[in-house]
């Protein structure tokens, strides 16, 4: 059996309840310079590429003035918009004082992933951290970026995110794909059917499931972890 000895965290939708707000800034952003309404489903269509990719494809004249106005909105609008998890900080200042590694891939670009992180005001040590592209998704070289940074096999990582998506790219790297489903995104069932090997409705039960996988638990023969490999909905109740 391979023990954990670090966990790979997404930014948006896992370390902090920001989707919602990051639509509605790249919608202030485009309605400024384009004069025109963009709905949530557009915004949304144009995911992949970091936010300054995004706003290079929709506005290619001045990427980099939108850019900043972005980051600008985001940051006025943080405290009244966005929060971090409730419980989160906990659960990752615990991993980090038993000694689990720690680090960032995220789909965004580096200035946007150090904002969020400074809002949050956490002291975590996050290390790596790896940004998105402007071309496109290209997490599954990220999470490989982590791997060659730590030297350690894929199984002994796992990648915390909230889509469907990011669980398959875990599974591509050979990582164990966590399903973070505390924020307002994808649905647990959606998650398990794209290869999840666990999915949790707080942070706390990821902390209690990685806790009851440790080398000291079996050691002891701890057992609270049975069925903890059973998605579970926001409520906690079994799927």
């Amino acid at each position: 059996m391979s023990y954990l000895k670090g966990l790979v965290f997404d930014v948006d939708g896992t370390l902090t309840n920001n989707l919602a707000m990051a639509t509605r800034t790249f919608q202030e952003v485009l309605r400024q310079h384009t004069h025109r309404d963009f709905s949530d489903a557009e915004i949304r269509a144009a995911w992949g590429p970091t936010q300054r990719g995004q706003l290079r494809r929709i506005l290619p004249t001045d990427p980099e003035s939108c850019f900043a106005m972005w980051l600008a909105i985001y940051r006025r609008d943080w405290d009244r918009s966005a929060h971090a998890i409730g419980g989160l900080d906990t659960t990752l200042n615990w991993l980090q004082k038993q000694g689990y590694r720690l680090a960032i891939v995220g789909g965004g670009d580096r200035e946007a992933i150090d904002l969020t992180l400074e809002l949050l005001e956490w002291r975590i040590a996050f290390d790596p951290i790896e940004s998105g592209s402007a071309e496109g998704a290209v997490k599954p070289a990220l999470l490989r970026n982590v791997l060659l940074s730590w030297q350690l096999r894929p199984d002994e990582l796992a990648y915390v995110a909230d889509t469907p998506d990011d669980m398959r790219d875990a599974q591509a790297v050979g990582m164990v794909p966590l399903g973070a489903c505390w924020t307002d995104g994808y649905d647990a069932r959606e998650l398990v059917e794209a290869g999840a090997a666990a999915v949790f409705g707080s942070p706390a039960d990821l902390q209690a499931w990685v806790a009851a996988r440790s080398p000291l638990s079996s050691a002891r023969g701890a057992s609270a972890a049975d069925g903890a490999d059973q998605a579970t909905r926001r409520d906690g109740s079994a799927i």
